[in-house]
Formats: structure tokens, C-alpha cells, sequence
């Protein structure tokens, strides 16, 4: 059985060749191969640092649920591609633990509109001239959650090893 860290470790030796094909998952353009590594090495230091999981062999699985995980990889800026690990399994029950929607662009720019209005410097109020708006992105905020429950993984192919799985915590 390997620790998060040792996963890791083996991860930063993998050759760019194992990094080729791989596209944007909004954009389908084909991403730069060590970009796409150290974007992944990135999120996988981020799961040990928050001690996100641990790998048990499958026998230990018992009548625990299991779900599939994979990588999904984007690019940002300055050629940088953020990827993130994401479980996979069909929503059959409302949980508010692992639900964090993002709200569509018509919302956003409904806030953005008012904060233009409001925060105006023409605006009448002088405290409503010094509003600022900032959006942010934040990069762990699930690495944060304890589980309830117990929740098993398979990990994305390219960290999985026959007869492994990660039990999250």
C-alpha cells in the first residue's frame, strides 16, 4: 500500500510522452504535455498537504459504495493548465456536503451590473463610491470537507494500481 506522498513522488517521474493527447476539457484544444503534468502534480500535492485519502487494497472494501474518478485539465492563463481530480457517480439523493454550484453567467452579471450602479461615483451615498466587486477561484475548497460517510475511490488510470483504492476522508 503507498501513501499519498509515495503516489506523488511516482507521479513526478512519469515521462511527458504519458502526458500527450490530453485536451482541454472546455475548449477540446489539445494541452501541452508538461503543463498538463505539472498541473496535476500541483493537485496532488494539494491532496497530501490536506491528507485527502489513503490507499487500502480492494479486499478491504466490504459493502462500502465505490466511485470512479478521473482528471479534468483546463487552461488558464499564461499557459498554465489547472487540472482537478473529480469523483464521478450519479446524484441519486440530495447532499449538501459536496454540492457547490456555480451560477450561471446571467447572475453574475446581474451582481456586476448593480455593483456599477450602486457603486458609482456619481452615486449619491458617499460609502457606496468606495465598493469594490472581486471574484475569486478557489483552488481547494473541497480538500476542506471531513466525510460522513465512508467513500471509496478509483483512482484516474494513470495512478491507479490493480487491486488498489483510495479511501477518502
Amino acid at each position: 500500500t503507498r501513501t499519498a506522498a509515495q503516489v506523488l513522488e511516482e507521479y513526478k517521474t512519469k515521462e511527458l510522452s504519458e502526458f500527450h493527447n490530453i485536451k482541454d476539457h472546455y475548449t477540446g484544444d489539445l494541452l501541452e504535455p508538461r503543463a498538463v503534468r505539472d498541473g496535476r502534480i500541483k493537485e496532488l500535492t494539494q491532496m497530501v498537504e490536506f491528507t485527502v485519502y489513503q490507499e487500502i487494497p480492494e479486499s478491504m472494501r466490504g459493502i462500502s459504495k465505490v466511485i470512479r474518478s478521473d482528471w479534468l485539465d483546463a487552461m488558464r492563463r499564461n499557459a498554465v493548465v489547472r487540472s482537478r481530480m473529480i469523483g464521478k457517480e450519479f446524484n441519486i439523493g440530495k447532499r449538501d456536503d459536496v454540492y457547490a454550484g456555480t451560477p450561471p453567467l446571467i447572475v453574475f452579471r446581474s451582481i456586476l451590473g448593480c455593483a456599477v450602479l450602486k457603486g458609482s461615483a456619481s452615486a449619491p451615498d458617499p460609502r457606496l463610491r468606495k465598493r469594490q466587486l472581486a471574484g475569486y477561484d478557489v483552488s481547494v475548497a473541497f480538500l476542506h470537507p471531513v466525510a460522513k460517510t465512508r467513500i471509496l475511490m478509483i483512482p484516474p488510470k494513470d495512478l491507479r494500481k490493480k487491486g488498489r483504492l483510495w479511501e477518502l476522508f
